[in-house]
């Protein structure tokens, strides 16, 4: 049963809460109402991007609505709806920042590969730079389901993870990996033979 610990200013958050955890779709439909704008605000103000704010405040009424059995908000309503989406904001930064890790990582790789193992100079970093933006438009032509599982493969999850992650096959993750770099070798192709 959602509880509030401490009474808000002006607001009957109580009884809100208190017909949302009771399962009233009006009162959450009231909550939501109440709050959209502030986390769809701050999440962009977090993002720099509407569409990922729109994403977080869909996650956090989510997440709201089913844990609203077992959620004791401890703060008002608002500063615990705003700290949720400053949490999944950090998260997708992080994602964002594993991602660019792992594609910085393959552009590097195939410099070396280009180069035949010699000592890399500064042109050769350049290049990386060349091959990142190369991969970068490489990965977004790639289906949704293909990205994401490259996203995961370059935090380090291993394909059986991976394929826990997503509820599909090890197979099919293998499928995907290859199917993957299989693609990505096609656009760097070019540039680095």
């Amino acid at each position: 049963m959602l509880r509030l610990v401490e009474p808000t200013d002006g607001f009957p958050e109580r009884a809100l809460l208190a017909r949302v955890s009771a399962g009233d779709r009006d009162a959450f439909n009231e909550l939501v109402y109440t709050y959209v704008e502030q986390l769809l605000d701050y999440g962009y103000y977090l993002t720099g991007d509407r569409a990922s704010a729109e994403d977080i405040a869909q996650e956090v009424f989510c997440w709201l609505w089913d844990n609203r059995l077992t959620l004791h908000v401890q703060i008002s309503l608002r500063a615990y709806l705003l700290t949720a989406v400053r949490h999944r904001a950090l998260d997708l930064r992080r994602r964002a920042q594993r991602e660019t890790r792992g594609q910085g990582l393959y552009a590097r790789e195939a410099v070396i590969e280009a180069t035949s193992g010699r000592a890399l100079g500064p042109e050769d970093d350049v290049l990386a730079g060349e091959l990142s933006l190369i991969l970068r438009e490489a990965i977004d032509s790639l289906p949704q389901r293909r990205r994401e599982i490259l996203r995961l493969r370059w935090e380090q999850l291993s394909y059986s993870e991976i394929a826990r992650t997503l509820g599909i096959s090890v197979k099919t993750v293998e499928a995907q990996v290859t199917r993957a770099f299989e693609t990505l070798r096609e656009f760097l192709g070019p540039v680095i033979r």
